[in-house]
């Protein structure tokens, strides 16, 4: 069975749908889902449908596209991982590179009640849980938008930098300079598809243990055709995905960097997924602040953006603080959640 479950910023009420049929490709209505490394083959939707078998996990099966994570990343690796990448900024090869990582536990989990932990502890953020045959189990609280679709209305976002919530004071160099390659990426992406964004004004912006550099954008779709209007933002947002904030830029290199460095699939960590609604319209959020989850084992990913004048250390830390996100609030089978 195909089952989602999702909660929108700001709202409190939590959609779910179950399917036994599973699309390729982007249909409505239903639920989106696309990996980080853009193969086509993993973009899928789940039909809308009635809500059965919400928050079962299952086993991986032989259809799985992407292998569940074998071992935790050691902070060696991942240190030895920061290095590669700030030797091929310096060479000139990258602008910034993202270098993730995995905790893989043994553990059960209440998918359910995890995921209305994460609903009351991040009002604000993109709740989703999922599970397909082809995608394994996922569950998490993004805090990015990477496309929203309403009407002839769009909104897409570049968030950047890094640092413990309440922090307080200017940036530095290297988050403002990260966050730059981010809002440049998605404005030159808009403008090659033929929109006009309104960037609204950076600031910092709150997510659990960390905050971000901020910046919004919004512009408008004059194709009044539903159909050729919902082709169009579809591609704009397969072509923003994945943003610099996912894997670097420019984006090619970076995911070649990332492939060959990393000791782990991302698989759908660093893509997106959202609904898409019966008029066309669609909420698509970055898959990340998230963890893929086995009946009995779950692994966290977490990421951080590279540049010239990043520490190892400290990025290491701030991967800790994001994992944090989901670990902090996971639920165990006899736990309850305090609503």
């Amino acid at each position: 069975m195909n089952w989602f479950a999702y909660r929108l910023p700001g709202e409190s009420g939590v959609n779910t749908g179950s399917s036994g049929t599973l699309l390729h490709g982007i249909g409505y209505p239903g639920f989106a889902i696309a990996p980080f490394d853009r193969n086509p083959d993993g973009l899928l939707t789940i039909p809308e449908g009635p809500s059965t078998g919400i928050f079962e996990s299952e086993e991986d099966t032989d259809e799985s596209l992407y292998e569940f994570p074998s071992e935790s990343t050691s902070a060696l690796r991942h240190a030895e991982n920061v290095i590669a990448i700030k030797r091929l900024i310096g060479e000139g090869r990258l602008g910034k590179c993202v270098a993730a990582r995995v905790i893989v536990r043994e553990d059960r989990i209440d998918l359910r009640d995890t995921f209305m932990s994460l609903c009351d502890t991040y009002p604000e953020a993109f709740v989703f849980c999922f599970h397909t045959p082809m995608t394994g189990t996922w569950i998490g609280a993004s805090p990015e938008t990477l496309l929203i679709k309403n009407r002839d209305t769009l909104t897409t976002m570049a968030l950047a930098g890094t640092r413990p919530t309440g922090t307080g004071g200017e940036w530095d160099k290297k988050n403002i300079e990260e966050q730059r390659i981010v809002s440049g990426f998605i404005s030159d992406t808009l403008i090659e598809n033929g929109f006009m964004p309104q960037a609204g004004e950076t600031h910092t912006y709150a997510a659990g243990p960390v905050e971000h550099i901020r910046t919004v954008f919004t512009f408008q779709d004059a194709v009044s055709d539903k159909d050729s209007c919902l082709r169009k933002s579809l591609k704009t947002a397969f072509d923003l995905s994945p943003t610099p904030a996912l894997a670097g830029y420019p984006r090619a290199g970076s995911m070649e960097a990332i492939a060959a460095n990393e000791d782990f699939e991302r698989g759908y960590y660093g893509g997106f997924c959202g609904p898409v609604t019966a008029d066309g319209d669609f909420s698509f959020f970055v898959n990340l602040r998230s963890m893929r989850i086995l009946p009995d084992r779950l692994c966290v990913f977490a990421g951080g953006g590279i540049m010239r004048d990043s520490d190892p250390a400290s990025e290491w830390e701030e991967t800790e603080r994001k994992a944090q996100t989901c670990l902090g609030r996971i639920r165990k089978p006899n736990d309850t959640v305090k609503r």
